[in-house]
């Protein structure tokens, strides 16, 4: 019995720790991270992980780091960790000028008007994160430039749109 017991009271080994990287390297970074996510138990900080790749990176602007971040949310798909509709919002958000947060009803009155406060809350927070990858990380001012024209007419047509509905009624 005492046998027994003693046995029920081992304590489990603790999981593995899924450590962020520490480096300044970006490529040391992504290696890092990969081999840190190869383990599925480190799956569920993948958001934690990215950002702090992207931290990594605009600390060493180089426009060759959106084919990083290409390569690596590819393989964090082929590794069952984000779906590809993730991997390429994930790309999407940070390294081209076009919005995903935008709805596809955004010229919609029933839709839009509704829900403009949100639309134009999460288009400013992409416009953060275009900054961020566009401006930041691959030091392309252009392609920000673009984004930001973008964000900008929309809002236009977002407030246009709801004008003409609140005027239509």
């Amino acid at each position: 019995m005492a046998l027994w017991l003693s046995s029920c009271q081992t304590t489990p080994a603790p999981p593995p720790e899924c450590t962020l990287p520490q480096t300044t390297g970006v490529k040391q970074a992504f290696t890092h991270t990969r081999k840190e996510l190869s383990r599925s138990e480190c799956h569920f900080r993948f958001d934690a992980y990215f950002d702090r790749l992207l931290d990594t990176a605009a600390g060493d602007p180089n426009p060759q780091h959106s084919e990083h971040f290409s390569e690596f949310l590819i393989w964090a798909n082929s590794q069952d960790i984000i779906t590809r509709r993730n991997a390429e919002e994930y790309y999407n958000r940070y390294f081209n000028a076009k919005f995903v947060s935008l709805p596809n009803e955004y010229s919609n009155c029933a839709y839009t008007c509704r829900m403009k406060d949100e639309i134009v809350h999460n288009m400013k927070e992409e416009l953060r994160q275009k900054d961020k990858g566009l401006l930041k990380i691959m030091a392309n001012k252009r392609a920000y430039a673009r984004a930001n024209s973008l964000h900008d007419s929309i809002l236009t047509v977002l407030e246009a749109t709801c004008t003409a509905c609140a005027t239509s009624r």
